[in-house]
């Protein structure tokens, strides 16, 4: 029996269950055999009182679950006073004299081990051991459970709850996983404080808190990274499809449609950033940049004098055809697209001085 209830005892005290059966060869187990020993004194002592049934009434339900011993104790309140209640649990009768813990049942039962001997000193009696061991397996067979989230609308419930489960009484007082934070911009702060206010409400814990923010910073991310290729895709394919188109101009013509954009009134340069719905940016569209360029033109003349860069070509150009034209007559005469090429240059100054 001693080793039965130092395994029991070690099994309470720590994780595994209560009442496991001992692989002893078939044993009953030492509860068994108090039961027995209680019924056959009881039939020796032929008729015994009413105090000596209620006595063995208890003896044979010492180890049975906290529901039945309290019970029990509560029929043995209405017959017997507190101080003969009291004398009971201790070692009044011969009976209880039997079950109570003593020193050598307990260095017995620990076995030179002195963490069990340290946890026997606790108990006085057997049956309290058995109760104490018997509750500690039921804490441990239904875990740490929190306490059940109250309704958000029920204030003070929910007061008591944060209490109970150590939240901070306001939103502010969340202390937020910095690696997270430092994943989120300005933009994304206001979000952060409505929604750490409304996680405040509903009793959410920090570690709910910051998985839930954590989410959110890496939708974000994946959202951007996912934008940013897109604009780049659209943007390479806009360029290839105007230099295919303007050729030699496309330079003097993207500056032009450039600085058309800039003058809008009240918007400028940021009409290249506006987006449609289906997620495109104005400002890598071929066919919104073509328009521009031609508004560009009717406003501000021909894209050759669009900006300093474009004159210069303009005017190098113009000084090399002519270098041909006075120092090789053969070749000028032999290609009749240079001569072509000076004169669209010398109609273009003429327009823009008009």
């Amino acid at each position: 029996m001693d080793h039965i209830l130092k395994r029991l005892l070690l099994n309470g005290a720590h994780e595994a269950p209560f009442f496991m059966p001992a692989d002893d060869g078939g044993n009953s187990g030492g509860d068994a055999e108090t039961n027995a020993q209680d019924k056959k004194q009881a039939t020796d002592d032929q008729s015994p009182s009413d105090g000596e049934k209620d006595q063995q009434n208890d003896d044979a339900t010492l180890l049975s679950d906290d529901q039945s011993q309290d019970d029990k104790q509560k029929t043995d309140d209405a017959d017997k006073s507190e101080g003969e209640e009291d004398q009971k649990d201790d070692k009044s009768s011969d009976d209880g004299e039997k079950l109570l813990l003593t020193d050598e049942m307990r260095d017995q039962i620990a076995n030179g081990d002195k963490k069990v001997r340290s946890l026997l000193s606790r108990y006085t009696t057997l049956p309290s051991m058995a109760r104490a061991l018997a509750e500690a397996n039921r804490k441990i067979s239904q875990g740490n459970k929190a306490p059940e989230r109250p309704d958000p609308a029920d204030k003070e419930a929910m007061q008591k709850y944060r209490k109970e489960m150590g939240l901070p009484e306001s939103a502010d007082g969340y202390k937020l996983n910095d690696s997270v934070l430092k994943r989120l911009g300005d933009d994304d702060k206001p979000m952060l404080a409505d929604f750490t206010e409304f996680a405040h409400e509903r009793g959410a814990t920090p570690q709910e808190l910051d998985l839930a923010i954590e989410w959110y910073a890496e939708r974000q991310e994946a959202a951007m990274a996912q934008e940013i290729e897109a604009d780049r895709t659209a943007k390479t394919k806009a360029e290839d499809d105007l230099r295919a188109e303007w050729g030699p101009e496309y330079r003097a013509n993207l500056s032009m449609a450039s600085r058309m954009v800039e003058s809008i009134p009240g918007v400028g340069p940021d009409w290249n950033n506006l987006k449609l719905e289906d997620g495109r940016k104005l400002g890598n569209i071929p066919e919104f940049i073509t328009h521009m360029a031609e508004l560009g033109r009717r406003e501000f003349g021909d894209p050759v004098f669009a900006d300093s860069d474009s004159e210069a070509a303009h005017n190098s150009r113009k000084a090399e055809l002519e270098k041909i034209r006075d120092s090789d007559i053969d070749k000028w005469d032999s290609d009749s697209s240079l001569k072509k090429e000076l004169t669209e240059i010398y109609a273009r100054e003429e327009k823009r001085k008009k």
